[in-house]
């Protein structure tokens, strides 16, 4: 149970600081004319969505601009392991978005303490490979 503990600090902590997106909050910037959230990642993010509930993959998507190829577009990472999970989820497409990044980051920070204490303990013994 003592190996669990920082990991448990490090979900909470993300989840204390980032409560906002757990509870819906959609991340905008009100003064600047456009905003990658709302005007980028949510509509994609409903595309690929739709797309994936389908099982198909999003090849082309006709109701962007005049018609937009999804899955060449780099922003939206249809294959990465998070965004597919994160899209098959029962919930909307902004939503999907806020978990994603919540997921991220306790992913990184997971992997952060696993890198400090390998790195601490290479040091505490130099001999140690």
């Amino acid at each position: 149970m003592k190996k669990l503990v920082p990991y448990l600090i490090i979900v909470f902590t993300t989840c204390i600081l980032f409560s906002p997106y757990l509870l819906g909050y959609v991340g905008i910037t009100p003064h600047v004319g456009t905003n990658d959230n709302t005007d980028l990642q949510i509509p994609y993010r409903a595309a690929l969505q739709q797309s994936l509930k389908q099982l198909q993959l999003p090849l082309w998507e006709p109701r962007i601009s005049a018609g937009f190829p999804l899955l060449a577009e780099g922003q939206i990472g249809a294959f990465h392991p998070l965004n597919i999970l994160s899209a098959l989820l029962p919930v909307p497409a902004y939503y999907s978005v806020s978990l994603n990044i919540i997921l991220t980051i306790i992913i990184s920070s997971i992997g952060m303490y696993l890198f400090a204490l390998n790195w601490l303990s290479k040091t505490d013994n130099p001999n140690k490979k």
